[in-house]
Protein backbone atom coordinates (compact mmCIF):
# COMPACT_ATOMS: atom_id res chain seq x y z
CA UNK A 1 0.00 0.00 0.00
CA UNK A 2 1.15 3.26 -0.69
CA UNK A 3 2.11 5.93 1.95
CA UNK A 4 -1.52 8.11 1.66
CA UNK A 5 0.07 11.23 1.31
CA UNK A 6 1.85 10.90 -1.81
CA UNK A 7 -1.30 11.29 -3.41
CA UNK A 8 -1.66 14.97 -1.50
CA UNK A 9 -1.38 17.78 -3.73
CA UNK A 10 0.56 19.55 -2.10
CA UNK A 11 3.54 16.66 -1.60
CA UNK A 12 3.10 15.44 -5.41
CA UNK A 13 3.73 19.02 -6.30
CA UNK A 14 7.64 19.22 -4.31
CA UNK A 15 7.64 15.37 -5.58
CA UNK A 16 7.61 16.88 -9.27
CA UNK A 17 9.83 19.79 -8.74
CA UNK A 18 12.64 17.53 -7.29
CA UNK A 19 12.34 15.12 -10.20
CA UNK A 20 12.35 18.00 -12.69
CA UNK A 21 15.57 19.07 -10.70
CA UNK A 22 17.04 15.55 -11.56
CA UNK A 23 16.15 15.54 -15.16
CA UNK A 24 17.46 19.09 -15.24
CA UNK A 25 20.62 18.25 -13.61
CA UNK A 26 21.64 14.92 -14.77
CA UNK A 27 23.98 12.72 -12.48
CA UNK A 28 22.83 15.38 -10.10
CA UNK A 29 21.64 12.81 -6.42
CA UNK A 30 18.12 15.03 -5.64
CA UNK A 31 16.21 13.76 -2.65
CA UNK A 32 12.90 13.25 -2.83
CA UNK A 33 10.08 14.33 -0.05
CA UNK A 34 11.24 12.08 3.14
CA UNK A 35 7.20 11.36 4.00
CA UNK A 36 7.01 9.00 1.78
CA UNK A 37 9.94 6.18 -0.07
CA UNK A 38 10.83 7.77 -3.11
CA UNK A 39 9.16 5.13 -5.60
CA UNK A 40 5.80 5.71 -4.14
CA UNK A 41 6.28 9.70 -4.21
CA UNK A 42 7.78 9.42 -8.22
CA UNK A 43 5.20 6.52 -8.88
CA UNK A 44 2.18 8.99 -7.70
CA UNK A 45 2.91 11.86 -9.30
CA UNK A 46 4.09 9.93 -12.41
CA UNK A 47 0.91 7.64 -13.18
CA UNK A 48 -2.37 8.91 -13.80
CA UNK A 49 -5.77 7.27 -15.87
CA UNK A 50 -4.30 7.98 -18.88
CA UNK A 51 -0.18 6.67 -18.00
CA UNK A 52 0.74 3.42 -18.71
CA UNK A 53 2.49 1.31 -16.37
CA UNK A 54 4.75 -1.92 -16.48
CA UNK A 55 5.97 -3.98 -13.46
CA UNK A 56 7.64 -7.15 -14.16
CA UNK A 57 9.31 -7.77 -11.51
CA UNK A 58 6.10 -7.14 -8.99
CA UNK A 59 7.79 -4.55 -7.43
CA UNK A 60 3.67 -3.10 -6.23
CA UNK A 61 1.32 -4.93 -4.55
CA UNK A 62 -1.80 -4.91 -6.16
CA UNK A 63 -3.64 -2.56 -4.01
CA UNK A 64 -0.61 -0.31 -5.10
CA UNK A 65 -1.44 -0.86 -8.47
CA UNK A 66 -4.97 -0.31 -7.85
CA UNK A 67 -4.19 2.69 -5.90
CA UNK A 68 -1.60 4.38 -8.68
CA UNK A 69 -5.08 3.94 -11.11
CA UNK A 70 -2.30 3.87 -14.40
CA UNK A 71 -3.28 1.90 -17.58
CA UNK A 72 -1.96 -1.70 -16.91
CA UNK A 73 0.46 -2.49 -20.11
CA UNK A 74 3.33 -5.17 -20.86
CA UNK A 75 6.66 -3.33 -20.76
CA UNK A 76 6.77 -3.36 -24.66
CA UNK A 77 4.48 -1.08 -24.56
CA UNK A 78 3.94 0.77 -21.00
CA UNK A 79 5.28 4.88 -20.94
CA UNK A 80 6.78 3.58 -17.58
CA UNK A 81 7.88 0.36 -16.30
CA UNK A 82 9.31 -0.03 -12.48
CA UNK A 83 12.10 -2.39 -12.38
CA UNK A 84 14.66 -4.05 -9.47
CA UNK A 85 18.06 -2.92 -10.30
CA UNK A 86 19.55 -5.98 -8.67
CA UNK A 87 17.62 -7.94 -11.00
CA UNK A 88 19.04 -8.31 -14.86
CA UNK A 89 16.48 -10.28 -17.24
CA UNK A 90 15.72 -9.68 -20.87
CA UNK A 91 13.71 -6.28 -21.29
CA UNK A 92 12.36 -5.22 -24.42
CA UNK A 93 11.08 -1.61 -23.47
CA UNK A 94 9.69 0.72 -26.11
CA UNK A 95 12.26 3.10 -27.81
CA UNK A 96 9.49 5.13 -29.29
CA UNK A 97 10.09 6.20 -33.09
CA UNK A 98 11.64 8.73 -35.20
CA UNK A 99 7.97 10.47 -35.55
CA UNK A 100 7.32 10.14 -31.69
CA UNK A 101 10.75 9.69 -29.90
CA UNK A 102 8.65 10.92 -26.72
CA UNK A 103 7.03 7.07 -27.13
CA UNK A 104 10.23 5.82 -25.56
CA UNK A 105 9.89 4.07 -21.64
CA UNK A 106 10.77 5.77 -18.90
CA UNK A 107 12.64 3.28 -16.38
CA UNK A 108 12.35 3.59 -12.97
CA UNK A 109 15.08 1.62 -11.78
CA UNK A 110 15.15 0.70 -7.77
CA UNK A 111 18.26 0.13 -6.57
CA UNK A 112 19.85 -0.50 -2.84
CA UNK A 113 21.98 3.20 -2.46
CA UNK A 114 23.13 5.70 -4.89
CA UNK A 115 25.27 7.01 -2.95
CA UNK A 116 28.18 4.63 -3.45
CA UNK A 117 29.24 2.23 -6.07
CA UNK A 118 31.00 2.59 -9.56
CA UNK A 119 31.74 6.17 -10.76
CA UNK A 120 30.72 7.41 -14.35
CA UNK A 121 31.37 10.38 -16.08
CA UNK A 122 28.29 12.37 -17.44
CA UNK A 123 28.31 14.27 -20.37
CA UNK A 124 25.16 16.31 -22.43
CA UNK A 125 22.94 19.17 -21.84
CA UNK A 126 22.48 20.24 -18.37
CA UNK A 127 25.55 19.55 -17.68
CA UNK A 128 28.14 22.39 -18.01
CA UNK A 129 31.36 20.35 -19.27
CA UNK A 130 30.83 17.02 -16.94
CA UNK A 131 29.78 15.40 -14.40
CA UNK A 132 30.02 12.16 -11.93
CA UNK A 133 27.75 9.62 -10.27
CA UNK A 134 28.14 6.33 -8.64
CA UNK A 135 26.04 3.55 -9.13
CA UNK A 136 26.30 0.13 -7.67
CA UNK A 137 27.94 -2.89 -9.57
CA UNK A 138 25.33 -4.67 -9.70
CA UNK A 139 23.22 -1.67 -11.28
CA UNK A 140 26.00 -1.51 -14.13
CA UNK A 141 24.25 -3.46 -16.63
CA UNK A 142 21.27 -1.21 -17.14
CA UNK A 143 24.09 1.40 -18.29
CA UNK A 144 25.27 -1.12 -20.93
CA UNK A 145 21.52 -1.69 -21.65
CA UNK A 146 20.65 1.99 -22.00
CA UNK A 147 23.43 2.81 -24.37
CA UNK A 148 21.55 0.30 -26.84
CA UNK A 149 18.40 1.13 -26.24
CA UNK A 150 19.32 4.85 -26.92
CA UNK A 151 21.99 3.73 -29.80
CA UNK A 152 19.34 5.44 -32.28
CA UNK A 153 18.29 8.95 -30.60
CA UNK A 154 15.84 10.73 -30.44
CA UNK A 155 14.67 7.02 -30.02
CA UNK A 156 15.08 5.41 -26.75
CA UNK A 157 14.59 5.32 -22.95
CA UNK A 158 15.27 7.61 -19.89
CA UNK A 159 16.18 6.28 -17.26
CA UNK A 160 15.29 7.31 -12.88
CA UNK A 161 17.22 5.30 -10.46
CA UNK A 162 15.92 5.42 -6.96
CA UNK A 163 16.31 4.83 -3.65
CA UNK A 164 15.16 5.20 -0.46
CA UNK A 165 14.77 8.93 -0.47
CA UNK A 166 17.12 10.07 -3.78
CA UNK A 167 16.67 9.89 -7.19
CA UNK A 168 19.14 10.14 -9.87
CA UNK A 169 17.68 10.71 -13.73
CA UNK A 170 19.46 9.86 -16.66
CA UNK A 171 17.81 11.45 -19.83
CA UNK A 172 18.44 9.67 -23.31
CA UNK A 173 20.56 12.69 -24.43
CA UNK A 174 23.06 11.95 -21.59
CA UNK A 175 26.34 10.59 -22.66
CA UNK A 176 27.63 8.22 -19.50
CA UNK A 177 31.00 6.86 -19.85
CA UNK A 178 33.22 4.52 -16.77
CA UNK A 179 35.76 7.02 -15.05
CA UNK A 180 38.65 5.92 -13.68
CA UNK A 181 38.23 7.16 -10.26
CA UNK A 182 35.97 10.03 -8.59
CA UNK A 183 37.23 13.66 -8.72
CA UNK A 184 35.23 16.53 -7.03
Amino acid sequence: MFNPCVFETHHQQRSFRKLLEAFSYPGRLVQMPTEAPALQSLLACLIDGEASLADPHQLLSREAMMQLEGCIEPQETARFVVLQGSRSDELSPSLGTLENPELGATLVVLVDDLSEGLCYTLEGPGIATHTQCRLAASNSHWLERRACWNQDFPMGVDLIFADTFNVLALPRTTQVTEAAAWVM
